[in-house]
């Protein structure tokens, strides 16, 4: 039974490659075994099993070493990625600009605000028309924030004809997702 990728080079996987014996194949031998059994059941005679033979305790060794060096090298690499990013955000704060997380932030807002005027301007109306093709006085009977709109203009102008996004936006502002 092979549970292994030949191009990963870290992990469990690295592991079956180089090992004599996999301690994989012995938990899924020993669930289909006992099925029933609990956790911890299971697990005493997999520790069992593994201590009972040297060539399954190496491979276990192999593997949790192979992780621990695995996440220690992910951490020291975000440790480093941090210590970067602090560096970027002080060289920008002396130059005057806005940092990482604060250009990160604005542009999240300008696309929230985007999304905000598109979702009114396009709002499927009850009548199953956008928003934008239903006519002032459509708008003023469906309730709600649509009222506001529907006083912007005559009954029968329709909403798209006479306002711009801009204008719906700024009414969009006072919705909070």
């Amino acid at each position: 039974m092979t549970y292994y990728s030949e191009s990963v080079t870290t992990g469990a996987a690295a592991n079956r490659r180089t090992a004599r014996k996999d301690p994989m194949e012995l938990l899924v031998r020993l669930r289909t075994q006992n099925h029933n059994a609990s956790f911890e059941n299971i697990l005493a005679k997999w520790k069992k099993a593994i201590h009972a033979d040297d060539e399954y305790e190496e491979a276990v060794d192999m593997y949790c070493f192979r992780n621990l060096w695995t996440e220690l090298d992910a951490a020291e690499r975000r440790k480093q990625q941090k210590e970067a990013r602090e560096a970027a955000d002080r060289a920008a704060k002396a130059r005057g600009e806005p940092t990482a997380e604060e250009t990160r932030a604005a542009e999240t807002n300008a696309a929230a605000d985007t999304v905000r005027q598109t979702i009114l301007w396009d709002f499927l109306m009850p009548n199953g028309k956008p928003l934008h093709a239903c006519t002032f006085g459509y708008a003023l009977t469906a309730g709600g924030i649509f009222t506001r709109i529907g006083k912007m203009g005559k009954k029968t102008e329709i909403i798209g004809n006479k306002l711009k996004r801009e204008q719906i936006e700024k009414i969009s502002e006072r919705i909070r997702f």
